[in-house]
């Protein structure tokens, strides 16, 4: 069969539009097929998020430095501050709505539309109606040949429709789903204003202990009310819950569902078979199994983002996406390790194995090393938030990073890269340059390895005293 494309995105996210472009640039002929609208929700929603978290870090700011500036004259701008930082009225939810589309528009201009055309790019805007094994994308009024096809369509972001068209914040906001976007979401209103209450059996789930304890206790301060997870049985939600659940839902002004979240878009029954499986009678999700050449099975499907499997949490580094553009575009022969891959949320991120996974692996051979902060001199907010690093070894060799604090999600980009190399490596290449940022903390934990090698009883230790003892006899 002779393609028309050496590969067809299905897009609708930044990371389809970016391994668009990267096919692009070896020469590759690729045409990107997205559901017409659907990467400008992806990218109101992401900016509408940056929106409430950038103004509420900019009034922690102002509120604090309020403490040490004189009284002003003019206690009316005083006052509107006041209901801006403290209450629910000082909000112009339009103008929140009205600023993320604007950024939305004129952001990332070399992934827009005319860019992508211009470098080569066929766009196609409609929504895909059928794929072939054989790797034929039709649509409405186009039927695409191809000698594969990239999957990278995200979730859908139906769940931000009740945010996306309110008229003003919303007075009460329930939030469904325990992850790492419940979560942000749920933080970033509480902080601008909303009563929010998070429904989920655990927070993070399969993140480390210490990580997901120190999350959920931040997001109380931050005024999330959390249910408790005892209100949920093995059957679904006890009577109590759900009752309780029920009548949040009913009072709460908006509510997010992030616990139910789908694909944007459903493939063929071919793309599934070895993904479906069958829960009480019922079919699971349809997110889809991919190997470590993020391949799905044996055909010329790959796959990657939130839309595989029990990856909902991960981000999509550009790392990632060199790989699965290259095993599509030639041989697949690039691999990634699916269980050492980057989540992150902001200010919590991990990187590799847990203590919990690392010790059902390797048993003893596991050491922890860990770091805290309370951040008592940090005058950027009126309550600080203390951070927390745990470093995670077998031996000398480093398999876990786990964080939280200030950019943590910056900073795991670059730690993840130390990842099964000794754990000297990682120390040497950090050194303390502040004592307030968060890699400074991972440089404290990853020091206590060097200084337990000194210790009364390790050969370290033993060999240096017997050669100062012989040198000193001398």
């Amino acid at each position: 069969m002779t393609a028309d494309y050496d590969l067809v995105v299905l897009g609708g996210t930044i990371e389809g539009r970016k391994a668009a472009r990267q096919a692009a640039s070896y020469g590759a002929r690729i045409a990107l097929v997205e559901p017409p609208g659907l990467f400008l929700l992806n990218q109101r929603r992401r900016y509408l998020l940056q929106a409430l978290q950038q103004v509420t870090r900019g009034h922690q700011a102002q509120a604090v430095s309020r403490w040490f500036a004189a009284r002003s004259v003019d206690r009316s701008i005083d006052k509107s501050i006041d209901r801006a930082i403290d209450g629910h009225a000082g909000w112009n939810w339009g103008t929140f709505l009205e600023w993320g589309a604007i950024a939305t528009e004129t952001q990332n201009p070399e992934l827009s539309v005319a860019a992508m055309s211009a470098g080569g790019i066929d766009v196609v805007l409609e929504m895909p109606e059928q794929l072939s094994q054989k790797s034929i994308v039709t649509t409405r009024s186009r039927r695409i040949k191809a000698r594969a096809v990239l999957a990278a369509f995200g979730l859908s972001p139906d769940v931000f429709k009740p945010l996306l068209t309110a008229t003003q914040l919303p007075k009460t906001v329930m939030v469904w789903g325990g992850g790492v976007r419940s979560l942000l979401w749920a933080e970033a209103l509480a902080q601008i204003g909303a009563t929010v209450t998070l429904q989920t059996a655990v927070v993070l789930p399969g993140w480390d202990e210490g990580v997901r304890g120190l999350v959920r206790s931040q997001l109380t301060q931050s005024g999330v009310t959390v249910l408790d997870p005892a209100d949920v049985n093995l059957a679904g939600v006890s009577s109590a819950g759900a009752n309780l659940a029920n009548a949040n839902s009913d009072r709460a002004e908006c509510t997010l569902f992030f616990g139910t979240e789908q694909p944007a878009l459903t493939l063929p029954r071919f793309a599934y078979r070895q993904s479906h499986r069958r829960r009480n009678g019922q079919s699971s999700a349809p997110f889809l199994s991919v190997n470590r050449k993020l391949q799905v099975g044996k055909s010329r499907l790959f796959a990657w983002g939130p839309i595989v499997e029990g990856h909902r949490d991960i981000v999509v580094t550009d790392c990632d996406i060199s790989t699965v553009v290259q095993n599509a575009l030639f041989l697949p022969t690039r691999q990634l390790r699916l269980n050492q891959l980057v989540k992150a949320g902001g200010r919590f991120a991990m990187a590799g194995l847990t203590q919990a996974q690392a010790v059902h692996r390797y048993g003893d051979r596991v050491r922890v090393w860990q770091a805290n902060r309370s951040n008592g001199a940090d005058l950027s907010r009126v309550t600080p938030l203390p951070s927390y690093c745990q470093l995670v070894c077998v031996g000398r060799r480093l398999v876990g990073v786990h964080l939280v604090g200030d950019r943590a999600a910056d900073c795991i980009l670059v730690l993840s890269t130390y990842l099964n190399q000794p754990i000297a490596k990682l120390c040497n290449a950090l050194p303390p340059a502040s004592t307030q940022t968060l890699l400074s903390l991972v440089h404290t934990a990853a020091s206590q390895y060097r200084q337990t090698q000194w210790k009364t009883g390790r050969w370290k230790r033993d060999w240096s005293e017997n050669w100062f003892n012989w040198r000193r006899s001398r």
